[in-house]
């Protein structure tokens, strides 16, 4: 990726977070599930974006909130924290990845780097599950 491509897909990141924070108005419906939880099979925008999140581990890095590990493929996630503006039909779903030792681990480390997670999307939000 040329310097001019990068800059452009950093605007585009900008402006995406950017919108999602004016939709969202300071609160956000949150979901902490694994990746094949039945509950995402009732909200579509949910499903969706967890499969595009699981399909793009081959070619896009990322990593788990709580260790910083790499999640290589989708049999590494063990779970998504999903976030939607507290709206009746959100338009855009944000989407962070806990590692499988992570997901299966301290409850109490998981909890705090969600909510690290969602602050730093949402700073001073409220966040409901």
């Amino acid at each position: 990726m040329g310097r001019h491509e990068k800059r452009v897909a950093q605007a585009h990141h900008r402006a995406s977070v950017a919108r999602f924070r004016r939709e969202a108005e300071g609160t956000l419906r949150t979901y902490l599930v694994a990746p094949d939880d039945a509950e995402l099979d009732s909200i579509p925008i949910l499903k969706r974006a967890t499969r595009s999140w699981l399909d793009n581990l081959k070619s896009k890095v990322r990593t788990c909130i709580v260790c910083s590990s790499w999640i290589p493929d989708q049999y590494s996630a063990g779970a998504v924290l999903l976030s939607t503006a507290d709206v009746e039909i959100p338009k855009a779903v944000a989407i962070s990845g806990i590692c499988l030792a992570c997901w299966a681990a301290d409850r109490d480390a998981l909890e705090k780097a969600s909510a690290a997670e969602l602050c730093a999307a949402i700073p001073m939000g409220r966040f409901h599950d």
